[in-house]
């Protein structure tokens, strides 16, 4: 059962929940949270939580979403990065609902990139930029010698930090699918 608890600072709870929600999302009047099974669900953002939509498709736990105007993006440690039609899946419109991107290892973050592109870090060490118009990964590197913990795109630059206390900061037009061995 895919209940979620629901608390407000001076009063009521609702519902219950039996597995650990690794991740959630915000929206205007919803709640996303992604479940330690793979198990993407939308709330609505009241007392009473009410289910509006259940994601299945992930087999391991998702680790990272967003929302981008009618698309789902979701990554999970079972190696795929999905978009979800939230139009189609709901009815207005008639089309794919789901879109699947196979990557190399689990998929530790994701983050929305400028004109429908994804930005996501697989593996802890490779940077992937994913156009969600072509379905094509155009852009990746893998760093041998970094644990990436966060990161973030600016304009042409990717900055992460990593295990080893530092913040580095990359030109995104100079990779192009290598590998880089980056002394810090």
């Amino acid at each position: 059962d895919k209940k979620v608890r629901i608390q407000y600072v001076g009063g009521g709870t609702e519902g219950t929940g039996t597995e650990e929600i690794i991740s959630a999302y915000f929206t205007e009047n919803t709640v996303v949270g992604g479940y330690e099974d793979g198990t993407i669900v939308q709330w609505t953002f009241s007392k009473e939580a009410e289910i509006l939509k259940e994601f299945v498709g992930h087999t391991k736990k998702v680790t990272n979403f967003f929302v981008d105007g009618d698309i789902l993006v979701s990554g999970s440690y079972d190696g795929t990065i999905r978009t979800w039609n939230l139009k189609v899946l709901i009815g207005i419109l008639e089309g794919e609902s789901e879109t699947v991107y196979k990557t190399a290892g689990p998929v530790n973050y994701i983050r929305p990139g400028e004109d429908k592109v994804i930005n996501a870090v697989v593996n802890r060490n490779t940077f992937y930029q994913i156009d969600r118009t072509t379905n094509k990964i155009f852009r990746y590197v893998r760093f041998k010698k970094h644990s990436i913990t966060n990161f973030f795109c600016h304009e042409d630059q990717l900055v992460f930090g990593n295990t080893e206390n530092k913040m580095l900061v990359f030109d995104l037009n100079d990779f192009n699918g290598e590998e880089l061995d980056v002394c810090s």
